[in-house]
């Protein structure tokens, strides 16, 4: 695990000093939890399924473009299908 003053400047190389300086004003003394980007671009990745489904691919094209098994396609598609009900 990294130690805190390790960490800052690790966020300061990516996101510059000035808005490390921000981001420490705001969430000073917070617990903060980053998830992985697969999990934030989730949603965005569904999307793109349910699109490419109803441009006509099917399931097994999609399990291949998107490297995910036919139960995972089926799921995101019966998600969708559900909140359109």
């Amino acid at each position: 695990m990294k130690y805190e003053h390790e960490l800052i400047k690790d966020i300061s190389d990516v996101i510059g000093i000035e808005n490390t300086r921000k981001f420490i004003e705001r969430f000073s003394g917070e617990q903060l939890y980053i998830p992985d980007i697969k999990r934030v671009s989730m949603p965005e990745r569904n999307a793109r399924i349910i699109s490419d489904y109803n441009k006509g691919y099917s399931v097994n094209e999609l399990k291949s473009i998107y490297r995910l098994s036919e139960r995972q396609i089926r799921n995101i598609l019966a998600g969708y299908r559900e909140k359109r009900k």
